[in-house]
């Protein structure tokens, strides 16, 4: 996967991550999607938080 080379594409990328699921994933374990949820919603918190108005400032929006 590459790297995004601006700030709007990097925090696409996040809400993309965000809104997936890892249950579809090829060989997940339990314990693995477990964990995966748990970094999402760590991102999740952080989208919807957002005390810089970054999300705003590029025009982005995380309705989870």
């Amino acid at each position: 996967m590459k790297t995004p080379v601006t700030v709007k594409g990097y925090l696409k990328m996040l809400i993309s991550i965000a809104e997936d699921t890892a249950y579809n994933l090829k060989d997940v374990t339990s314990n693995e999607v477990k964990f995966i949820a748990i970094i999402r919603a760590g991102i999740q918190n952080e989208l919807a938080e957002d005390e810089f108005g970054i999300m705003k400032k590029h025009n982005l929006k995380f309705n989870g």
